[in-house]
């Protein structure tokens, strides 16, 4: 029981980070941003470049893929949202667009490296520590502690930053943030590229902890968006109690009946919240999603 636990805790805050990268972008833009899986497998993908191939240190590599994630996202808001926000379309081509946005980095990443799966690891696998009767690996830890980093930052960044409270203004009452002389399409870009940046060091993670595969950042980029909407779209604590949540459904599911099942638990317990609380666990009116 207490490796479930843990194990549940781990794949919370994995959860979480995909799920605050995605909200950082959602909220000021309303356009779900289906690339972002993209940018999350780019992230994997320049680590493993950089350090199997190159010979890079992963502390180098993490940074430069962070770097290249918050490129391929910045370009697919400067590029495409941006002009299409210009010209007025409507949501749903948004939708269609992102579909095709995470469709082209798919591929180009399966032209550069191929269709199998890859390692990032390197050296020799370790049981881990052991923590109140559960083993976490060093990996394992990070990744928690950088959810809990990633959470307060998140807090820091919101309440006490001119930045932070610019997005958090665009986000709620666009039009009366422009009128007060916020430029909308700057903050739209540096949110963007706070949650590309975010995404991509998700997907180092997620690398190091499985192997890579050119759709590796689908599922969890899946997770994430459900963990948000679960949790209430803007809400920290929302996101945070809906992760755990999701996460403990989805390694209770795995132990007692099938692993395969993991994945399906995610979109069952959005169902269920969708018919049972609609607001989220954060008791909040959930935003229209743009699709």
């Amino acid at each position: 029981m207490s490796q479930i636990v843990a194990n549940s805790i781990h794949t919370a805050a994995m959860i979480y980070l995909v799920g605050l990268s995605f909200s950082f972008i959602y909220a000021p833009t309303r356009i779900f941003h289906i690339a972002h899986a993209g940018v999350i497998t780019v992230g994997g993908y320049s680590a493993y470049w950089l350090v199997v191939i190159c010979g890079w240190s992963l502390t180098v590599a993490l940074f430069a893929a962070v770097a290249l994630g918050v490129t391929a996202g910045v370009v697919c808001e400067l590029l495409v949202y941006r002009r299409m926000r210009r010209a007025g379309r409507p949501e749903l081509g948004f939708l269609i667009a992102s579909i095709g946005l995470y469709t082209v980095i798919q591929n180009c990443i399966s032209w550069a490296f191929g269709d199998e799966s890859h390692s990032l690891r390197q050296g020799t696998v370790l049981v881990g520590y052991k923590m109140g009767g559960a083993y976490l690996t060093g990996l394992q830890i990070s990744i928690i502690l950088s959810a809990v980093l990633a959470f307060v930052g998140f807090k820091l960044l919101m309440k006490m930053t001119a930045v932070g409270r610019a997005i958090k203004a665009i986000s709620a009452e666009p039009e009366l943030a422009m009128i007060y002389g916020i430029n909308a399409e700057r903050m739209t870009v540096t949110a963007t590229a706070i949650g590309s940046g975010l995404g991509a060091v998700a997907g180092v993670f997620l690398g190091l902890d499985t192997n890579i595969t050119p759709t590796m950042g689908f599922n969890i980029f899946v997770q994430g968006v459900v963990a948000m909407i679960v949790g209430g779209t803007g809400s920290g604590a929302g996101l945070v109690c809906s992760s755990l949540l999701l996460a403990t459904a989805q390694h209770t599911v795995a132990y007692g009946f099938d692993p395969r099942w993991m994945d399906a638990v995610a979109y069952v317990v959005l169902i269920l919240f969708l018919v049972i609380r609609p607001f989220g666990v954060a008791g909040t009116r959930l935003r229209r999603v743009g699709a």
